[in-house]
């Protein structure tokens, strides 16, 4: 688990950019759409925070035991959700996943500093606590009908059909 947190493992990034000097280290909050993985395919030191997501929800996958179900993408995140009870009802179950849900947020926000302080770019678009507390700035995209066309782009590795009034409510 991690290698993401240490490295841009996109095969490639060998021969990349660097990020500007200002922005090494640093733990950027950014909308969901805005290009987070199209960054991460062109700088060699940016790591996408849905990469730091998926390896903190295997990590606490593991650690209750149920490492036989790992996701790849946090697309993936509804079915952890789901195997943890959250959309249960059975109150204790749905209590149980909460807690989960929100320690994996915390490994993620570990991971995050972990990386910045290997001089990796963070970017994120979690607007979860623990993110927001260790986050160095914000960039805000208020240009909805971007956003939408981003998040429906066949380049994008969550592509999902967003429309402009969607959009609107994300931002």
């Amino acid at each position: 688990i991690g290698m993401s947190r240490m490295q841009n493992t996109t095969p490639g990034s060998e021969s990349k950019k660097s990020i500007h000097p200002s922005l090494s280290g640093k733990i950027i909050l950014a909308n969901s759409g805005i290009g987070k993985s199209y960054a991460k395919r062109i700088y060699n030191n940016i790591v996408d925070g849905d990469d730091l997501f998926r390896d903190a929800a295997n990590f606490i996958l593991e650690k209750y035991n149920q490492s036989k179900y790992k996701i790849d993408s946090v697309s993936n995140m509804r079915g952890v959700f789901e195997l943890w009870g959250e959309y249960s009802s059975d109150i204790d179950k749905v209590t149980e996943a909460k807690k989960r849900r929100d320690e994996v947020y915390r490994k993620y926000a570990e991971f995050a500093k972990e990386s910045s302080k290997n001089g990796m770019t963070v970017l994120s678009s979690s607007a979860r606590e623990p993110i927001i507390s260790i986050a160095d700035f914000a960039i805000v995209q208020n240009d909805a009908e971007t956003i939408a066309k981003n998040r429906s782009s066949e380049l994008r590795e969550n592509k999902e059909e967003l429309s402009v009034e969607k959009a609107k409510e994300k931002i």
